[in-house]
């Protein structure tokens, strides 16, 4: 366990405890410990949508479904940086063989 871990989300950090397990391509999964800190949580499986305020701020988070799911090239998401886009993380996986690469900017 990690107690008070950190994270940054949408411009607000989040304090909770994490427990730390080897789950192939994932490098963090928020659980219960970090719900919990949130309070009140507004769920929409349907769309993907999860609603909650921290820090006297709201904050949504959208789920990306398989049909919003595109590929891209290392230049095009260079060219997207140069003009400003920003990304939080981008994982690529292979189902058998578990992280190739990991990039967070």
């Amino acid at each position: 366990m990690v107690k008070n871990f950190s994270s940054k989300i949408q411009e607000t950090t989040f304090t909770s405890d994490v427990f730390l397990i080897l789950l192939g391509c994932f490098n963090l999964v928020l659980g219960v410990e970090w719900l919990v800190i949130l309070g009140d949580i507004t769920w929409n499986f349907n769309k993907l949508i999860m609603k909650f305020r921290g820090h006297g701020k709201k904050h949504v988070l959208r789920g990306a479904s398989a049909q919003n799911v595109k590929n891209a090239k290392k230049q095009h998401l260079l060219k997207a940086l140069e003009g400003g886009v920003h990304f939080y993380m981008l994982q690529l996986c292979h189902h058998s063989e578990g992280l190739m690469q990991s990039l967070t900017v």
